[in-house]
């Protein structure tokens, strides 16, 4: 008999919030959830959000600026352990229910948020190449493990984002961060 134990897990990675763990149900996460692809790209039409959330705004207060749109941006992870062997999944994803804008026809403004996207993208893709190394933990171990790098790689995370926001207010900075954005992904790409 294998025992197998499975852990699946979400965790908000938006570009000026605490990342925090919440169980959260598969079948929700399928259909208000897209996963990163280099194929596809958001539109405007993936911001579904009803209502602005307000604590979004108190986030944003302390730099004194606008907020005309947010993208709730995450990573997932899903790990099981069968014969003692860890196995894994972690991937960027854009939550269409959290996320909004009160614009619909800036084209900067969505490149912006793709680049929010693209940004966790190669924050997961961190995450796995670093977890690979600890394949042959124990179960405790792994875990312990996980979390230490997680803590660690999101914590980057949310200072790059921050340090994108305030970076990319003009169009040609914009531009010259999402070219840096696009050469970290290939580089980062899997073969």
């Amino acid at each position: 008999m294998t025992a197998i134990l499975y852990f699946f897990y979400f965790i908000t990675l938006s570009s000026s919030s605490v990342g925090h763990a919440t169980i959260s149900p598969s079948s929700h996460l399928e259909s208000d959830t897209i996963y990163w692809s280099p194929s596809s790209k958001l539109t405007w039409s993936d911001f579904r959000a009803k209502n602005f959330d307000s604590s979004v705004y108190k986030r944003f207060d302390t730099l004194k600026c606008h907020i005309d749109t947010y993208s709730k941006v995450g990573i997932t992870f899903s790990f099981k352990f069968e014969n003692k062997k860890p196995f894994f999944i972690v991937s960027a994803v854009f939550i269409r229910s959290g996320s909004w804008s009160s614009v619909d026809d800036e084209p900067e403004t969505l490149l912006h948020e793709q680049g929010h996207f693209d940004m966790a993208e190669i924050y997961s893709r961190r995450l796995r190449d670093e977890m690979l190394k600890y394949q042959d933990l124990d179960l405790t171990q792994f875990i312990k493990t996980f979390y230490e790098k997680y803590t660690l790689i999101n914590t980057n995370y949310l200072e790059e984002s921050m340090r994108f926001d305030l970076m990319t207010t003009t169009s040609l900075h914009l531009h010259l961060y999402l070219k840096e954005i696009k050469k970290r992904l290939e580089a980062s790409e899997i073969k």
